[in-house]
């Protein structure tokens, strides 16, 4: 497994405010609108072995429909999957984590204090939202593809999809999710 990471960028323009307090005094506020930008995070997995086949022998039987209409499954005899002597070597991405860009929102406000005509001091307090649309692909079994005949893929799809509806095939979930972000902070100002 090999992986890099998740980047957020963000681009705002707005209007800012100060209102003079005293001669050392002032406090700002700010109304910002801008647009998030996510770099989605990718998590590689490689994998190398031997190809592997499976015998097996499958009966489908017509006299009992399941709701679909078409006729039951059953594996009568599977064999412990055997080596072909083939290697093989995969490199795939194995989870995939992104979002859409979004619409950013941004507010704060600040206290100033200048102790001498060229250098103060700010506290501020900034809150920020957006609201994102997240992606994950998540591909685990994407060796077992690959390291599989053809024949042997074929029935583990088969045998997945019939017992539990997993399979081997990648999934891909999709949720939404608003994003707060609060930054407290103090910072020494020199002016010019």
């Amino acid at each position: 497994m090999k992986s890099d990471h998740i980047t957020e960028f963000t681009g705002s323009v707005g209007v800012y405010f100060n209102l003079p307090l005293s001669k050392h005094f002032s406090l700002g506020t700010k109304a910002l609108i801008g647009r998030s930008v996510t770099q989605e995070l990718d998590i590689d997995g490689y994998a190398e072995g031997n190809k592997k086949d499976i015998s097996c022998t499958m009966t489908f039987d017509n006299t009992n429909k399941q709701p679909s209409g078409e006729p039951t499954k059953s594996v009568d005899n599977l064999a412990y999957p055997n080596n072909t002597g083939e290697k093989w070597t995969d490199e795939w991405e194995y989870l995939t984590i992104g979002a859409k860009s979004s619409t950013s929102y941004g507010t704060g406000l600040s206290l100033t204090y200048r102790y001498k005509s060229n250098f103060s001091w700010r506290f501020y307090c900034d809150y920020d939202y957006t609201r994102k649309e997240f992606t994950a692909k998540y591909d685990p079994f994407h060796m077992m593809r690959t390291g599989l005949t053809t024949g042997a893929s074929y029935l583990m799809n088969t045998v997945c999809d019939y017992g539990d509806g997993l399979g081997l095939q990648a999934r891909e979930y999709r949720t939404k999710k608003s994003m707060n972000y609060w930054t407290l902070g103090l910072a020494f100002l020199v002016n010019f």
